[in-house]
């Protein structure tokens, strides 16, 4: 109850300062990443249509040391089941970030409040902060599950697996905080294409980088040995990753020669 109290006092922070990337010292505009082409038609049946609305990156702060950083959460959409799902929801302090979201729906014909389910993958403010803006959604948080009306707690579900729709599954992936979830989505197709099995995962996977940067998401653990478990699993179970602050990208077959 407390990590959900925190997040809906900070919904009217300011907005983020001007950023630069800090690949290639590029100036940040928020407000000008790239989303992908809004596809208004149903999913084909049977599949679980997947579409990032916001995509999440790790930015320097203009003027500061090299050594801070602001985090831009990945947004993502699951169309399933003739149910809409959102996938975390975006920084608190930032209110473009907001509008983002909401703006990216619309280009699809779909209003906050058509919204069913938010699942949220962990309680940092980056990852939660404009989940009332949901108000007809439940909302899957850790092994808690709220009311978006009006944040009310409405009941857990045993921390392990929990399918929400045909074609998505929660899943534990604790280790970046110890109540970390991950949606996997079978059966999934983005912009009209096969994908496999789509796993959606907070913080569990920063970006594609840290697979072979370990120091990118071990400086954030609170267990490694556990998160580290916790990404061998998912990419086990997924074709592809949809990190908390990066592109999509595909799993490395060297990644499952142990699974």
């Amino acid at each position: 109850m407390l990590s959900i109290s925190f997040f809906v006092i900070l919904l009217s922070s300011a907005a983020l300062a001007q950023h630069y990337d800090p690949f290639n010292r590029q100036p940040y505009h928020p407000k000008r990443r790239p989303h992908q082409p809004a596809t208004k038609s149903p999913p084909t049946a049977g599949k679980a249509r997947v579409t990032i609305i916001d995509q999440g990156l790790i930015v320097s702060k203009q003027n500061g040391n090299g050594k801070d950083f602001e985090f831009v959460a990945t947004v993502a959409l699951i169309e399933d089941s003739g149910k809409k799902i959102i996938f975390d929801t975006a920084t608190a302090t930032d209110n473009d970030s907001k509008q983002r979201m909401i703006n990216g729906l619309k280009r699809l014909g779909i209003e906050t409040g058509a919204i069913n389910y938010v699942i949220l993958s962990h309680a940092h403010l980056d990852h939660t902060g404009h989940a009332n803006a949901f108000q007809n959604a439940k909302i899957y948080f850790g092994s808690h599950v709220f009311s978006g009306h009006s944040l009310k707690y409405i009941g857990t579900y045993e921390f392990g697996e929990y399918n929400v729709t045909s074609h998505v599954k929660i899943v534990p992936t604790p280790g970046h905080t110890s109540s970390c979830i991950s949606a996997l989505v079978s059966n999934a197709q983005q912009n009209n294409i096969d994908m496999g099995t789509i796993a959606i995962t907070g913080d569990l996977f920063f970006k594609v980088e840290d697979l072979t940067d370990a120091s990118i998401w071990q400086g954030s653990a609170t267990d490694i040995a556990q998160q580290a478990t916790s990404r061998a699993s998912i990419m086990c179970d997924a074709d592809y990753i949809i990190p908390g602050h990066g592109p999509l990208f595909k799993v490395p077959t060297t990644a499952k020669t142990s699974c």
